[in-house]
């Protein structure tokens, strides 16, 4: 159980590791299908490893709106960089 627990921590230290967009967007979507899929399973009578990831779906949607902020970030830096070197 422990395990389960775990392995959405270590996804989420990614985007720290890697700063990129396309890092973020990859946590984001695993988490979002685990919780998708994990759903189900986790309303189910008998208990699986699969459930535990149903209840993760606040943060999966958590996720995608730190995705979506990301992005916005490196297109307000790229676009303040380029009118920058017009300027000059």
């Amino acid at each position: 159980m422990v395990i389960a627990l775990a392995v959405p921590a270590m996804v989420c230290l990614i985007p720290a590791v890697v700063p990129r967009p396309s890092a973020a967007w990859m946590v984001a979507g695993s988490l979002m299908v685990a919780s998708l899929l994990g759903f189900p399973e986790g309303m189910s009578s008998t208990p699986s490893l699969l459930g535990v990831y149903g209840f993760y779906l606040p943060i999966a949607l958590l996720a995608v709106l730190l995705a979506i902020q990301h992005q916005r970030i490196i297109h307000r830096q790229r676009t303040s960089k380029a009118r920058h070197t017009v300027r000059e």
